[in-house]
């Protein structure tokens, strides 16, 4: 394998993985010395990359994880400032996170009831911030019609939940579910959704972009949200004001990508952006 490397969020603009924080200190190796060639190096040092890495190691394989940025993580990252602590990204352990369960059993890290603490959201729109409750009547609000009165973090969940087309989760793999196999902003707009509200809904995606997210898959992920609990979409799908319901990871979510990190025989390589990925004989 040749290896080259190169902007990692261009390589996974459609990848979805959640990941740690704080820079990842030196673990001493395992596996008797840096390989010269490796079985497979995992690009992107977050959960989905970390798991793959400790799954073919389990193999027997020497595994080189690669990760752009500073830290291993992607998209759980804790934040500490002495006693303080605060979730920058991935905060939560939601009752049907079965593979983020197994992976902080197996790791033996605790999950705990207690959590962030609600208060309430500041928006900051081109430099301007306003609370909630001026967000309808702001000039910054350039949405229309009912859409002035959806606060930004909402109107993604707030529209798709109206439309969701089916009741059952299994329904989404049946072929008469394709016709919403489109690009969420397609069909935002097919529903007559403004441009300013589909650019607002994209700051808040659980995705690169609306225009590269299915339908199909948010309708999909709303039903399994239902069977959660999750019926009043007037208030955020995940976030404090649903924490009696959830848990935490003891000591912040970037304990669980640390540990995975650490389990690994090999370091991974941080600020090592990957430029190009070369296939031959």
């Amino acid at each position: 394998m040749t290896l080259y490397t190169f902007p990692r969020r261009s390589f996974l603009a459609g990848a979805s993985a959640l990941a740690a924080t704080s820079a990842l200190p030196t673990y001493a190796q395992k596996g008797g010395g840096t390989p010269t060639l490796w079985d497979a190096v995992v690009v992107g040092a977050g959960l989905a990359g970390l798991n793959a890495a400790q799954i073919l190691q389990s193999q027997g394989m020497k595994i080189l994880v690669v990760e752009a940025s500073d830290r291993v993580g992607g998209r759980l990252r804790t934040g500490r400032l002495g006693d303080f602590t605060a979730e920058l990204g991935g905060s939560e352990v939601g009752t049907l996170y079965g593979r983020t369960r197994d992976a902080l059993e197996r790791h033996k890290i605790s999950l705990v009831a207690d959590g962030p603490k609600p208060t309430p959201y500041m928006l900051n729109i081109d430099g301007v911030s306003l609370r909630a409750e001026e967000w309808a009547n702001a000039p910054q609000n350039q949405t229309v019609g009912n859409e002035r009165t959806i606060l930004p973090y909402l109107i993604q969940n707030r529209l798709f939940f109206d439309w969701i087309p089916f009741e059952e989760t299994s329904k989404w793999l049946e072929p008469e579910a394709m016709q919403y196999d489109v690009s969420a902003a397609q069909y935002m707009r097919s529903k007559g959704v403004s441009e300013a509200a589909i650019r607002l809904a994209e700051i808040d995606l659980n995705g690169p972009s609306l225009a590269g997210v299915s339908a199909l898959s948010i309708f999909r992920d709303l039903i399994r949200a239902k069977m959660e609990g999750f019926n009043d979409p007037t208030k955020p799908q995940y976030g404090v004001n649903e924490s009696q319901r959830r848990s935490f990871i003891e000591g912040g979510s970037d304990m669980l990508p640390k540990a995975m990190a650490a389990s690994l025989h090999y370091p991974t390589r941080l600020n090592a952006p990957v430029v190009a990925i070369d296939q031959n004989g």
